[in-house]
């Protein structure tokens, strides 16, 4: 059992500290349209850690009654199969759940009975040097991207590259950009509140340092989510009073700088990459204001004046062959479509009866669903960037609501002790919760399930932990 034990905490601080790495090193499965599904490394040792506390259960019936959200949204998923467009696909993303619904159930179990007995503070240390680390790879990869012309070498993803704003965005390990900046929330969280408390240059280096990768995403959900987490971080900190108001406002400015350096960085490198593009650094610039401020700042484009020159067929030729005529797309207004057409095909699966609404078409299902009914051209592997659309398309308004309840337990317990650790994790669920605004999938995102785990066992009080060790014992 003391095996167990220690595998069972050796996995867990994995599962917080490579949170990174949730995609890669991995094997892909392209079974069913499939392609985001993998399991690797990290699906691994989450496998391990969940065994490993289903084998240190002492009461099942306890622990069921523990966790009727859980368990109710076990029997919703389960249930959904049977009624699927395409239930091949259904089970493998309905395993993907269970995984993740495993993960919720094993970190608060892991929490509520060792939150005395483990240490975070050394947890939190690990992390803010985790967070340095996957930092400086962050600008190894900006260096190597914008030095090479292959986006392979670089390990770039798909629509990383520089075609599109001048400069590749980093996902370093991840499957999107907005990804690698959501799986850094927590080691941002973390180490400017150890800042803040502590004011140790370890965690002043990783905040800066950490802020500074986010920023090298460009990713406008990651922004928002990190903004969202600081502002509610600075009102449980007014509230509680442990750490005064000029100290938070300073490591926000430090945060502000490490940001407004990552974009000076991006814009270096398109300045780097099309040299020869005339204005290129103001165009870049320009670019990035128009799309973060999705075209409410509009700045004018600045081209090079034609003037008709007396030249020789010849050289106009070499001419017009050196130059370098890219020029910053700023908003990308086909992705904008994208994502409000898919979302717009997702509720009209939603609506198109009774049981959608209420049950949903089913886990994976909202592709092959809407080909079937809604419209035939649209691809089997419908991708909706917003979870909560997901979510209510794919289980239904039922399905949303006790996914909603358990961040609201969540979110109950952590408000009543709001101690150092209740803080940092309540601040975390609010970068995830804003953040599923931008992106809506249940692959590759073990870890925040994992952190809503947490949050649920550090909200488990003192009582309640010896009553269900009373109960285990008799």
């Amino acid at each position: 059992m003391k095996l167990i034990q220690k595998i069972s905490h050796l996995s867990f601080v994995f599962l917080i500290l490579f949170a990174p790495f949730s995609k890669f090193p991995s094997v892909g499965f392209s079974a069913q349209n499939y392609s985001s599904l993998r399991f690797g490394l990290y699906q691994f040792v989450a496998v391990v850690f969940v065994l490993c506390m289903v084998a240190q259960i002492k009461n099942l019936k306890t622990l069921v009654k523990q966790n009727k959200v859980i368990l109710a949204l076990i029997v919703l998923v389960l249930l959904n199969l049977f009624f699927a467009t395409n239930k091949s696909r259904g089970l493998l993303m309905t395993l993907s759940f269970l995984l993740l619904l495993a993960v919720v159930v094993g970190a608060k179990e892991f929490i509520s009975e060792k939150k005395n007995s483990f240490s975070f503070s050394k947890l939190f240390t690990n992390v803010s040097i985790f967070g340095i680390v996957y930092s400086l790879m962050a600008l190894v990869q900006l260096a190597i991207g914008t030095i090479s012309s292959s986006q392979n070498i670089a390990l770039l993803c798909k629509g990383c590259s520089s075609e599109v704003f001048g400069f590749p965005r980093i996902n370093l390990f991840a499957a999107e950009p907005l990804f690698f900046a959501n799986a850094l929330i927590p080691f941002l969280v973390i180490s400017t509140y150890q800042y803040m408390h502590t004011k140790k240059r370890l965690h002043l280096l990783s905040m800066m340092l950490t802020s500074l990768a986010i920023g090298l995403t460009f990713a406008r959900g990651a922004y928002v989510a990190i903004g969202a987490s600081l502002i509610v971080l600075a009102l449980i900190l007014h509230r509680v009073r442990t750490i005064d108001l000029k100290t938070v406002f300073k490591g926000f400015a430090l945060i502000g700088v490490s940001f407004f350096i990552s974009w000076c960085l991006l814009i270096g490198s398109a300045v780097i990459k099309h040299r020869g593009a005339p204005y290129i650094a103001y165009n870049t610039a320009r670019g990035m204001v128009d799309h973060l401020t999705l075209g409410v700042v509009s700045l004018p484009e600045k081209t090079l004046a034609t003037q008709p020159e007396a030249s020789t067929p010849g050289t106009s030729a070499v001419a017009n062959t050196n130059e370098d005529t890219f020029v910053s797309q700023g908003l990308v207004e086909a992705s904008q479509n994208e994502r409000l057409g898919s979302a717009g095909l997702a509720f009209k699966a939603w609506k198109y009866n009774f049981k959608n609404i209420i049950f949903g078409v089913g886990l994976g299902n909202l592709g092959p669903f809407v080909v079937a009914n809604v419209d035939p051209s649209a691809p089997k592997d419908l991708t909706v960037y917003i979870y909560y659309v997901l979510l209510v398309a794919e289980i239904g308004l039922i399905g949303l609501v006790l996914v909603l309840k358990l961040y609201w337990k969540a979110f109950k317990g952590l408000i009543k002790k709001l101690d150092e650790q209740s803080i940092i994790c309540a601040t975390i669920l609010v970068g995830f919760l804003t953040q599923y605004f931008f992106f809506g999938s249940s692959i590759n995102v073990i870890y925040i399930w994992l952190w809503l785990g947490i949050a649920l066992g550090l909200g488990v009080n003192y009582k309640s932990v010896k009553q269900k060790q009373h109960n285990s014992v008799s």
